[in-house]
């Protein structure tokens, strides 16, 4: 018997709550919220890890709402086609944007000029997951530390590669 993997019941009821009420704006909020299938736009592959977040999401969503909820991959160019297509969207709770926190707190010190302002466009509704990286290395790898990863490129320069 094959599992779905689960999402922890904080993030699952936070997101519920305040996507099933806070991003309709007022004019939808006088009516049954959704009366129409809610798109979600993300910058990233399907397959991916934020993607399968959001599907797992997007089925109790879709149970709860008596609605579906839409999966519109949009990858490249940074984020700025998803998140341009997301601004683009008429602000009434039908459009939802899933982005990590390069999109909206580093990309605007990267760049000069953004094409979006992650203030003034965008309003943030809830977290939905934490994700931590991890440098590994083969099991029989001379490297038992980043500290021995280091020394290794200090003394090798050019040498160390790394994906």
């Amino acid at each position: 018997m094959q599992t779905s993997p689960r999402l922890p019941l904080p993030v699952y009821l936070i997101a519920c709550a305040v996507l099933g009420t806070s991003i309709a704006g007022r004019d939808v909020a006088a009516q049954n919220f959704p009366s129409k299938p809610v798109r979600s736009v993300a910058p990233y592959s399907p397959g991916s890890g934020p993607d399968s977040v959001m599907r797992i999401l997007g089925e109790k969503l879709s149970r709860n709402w008596g609605q579906q909820l839409v999966i519109d991959n949009k990858p490249g160019g940074n984020g700025f086609i998803a998140i341009g297509e997301a601004k683009r969207a008429a602000p009434d709770g039908y459009t939802v944007l899933q982005v990590d926190n390069t999109h909206m707190a580093l990309q605007p010190h990267l760049f000069k000029q953004l094409p979006y302002d992650p203030v003034k466009d965008f309003e943030p509704v809830a977290p939905l997951y934490f994700t931590n990286f991890f440098v590994v290395v083969a099991a029989n790898s001379p490297w038992k530390d980043v500290g021995d990863l280091i020394k290794a490129a200090k003394a090798a320069p050019n040498e160390v590669t790394y994906g």
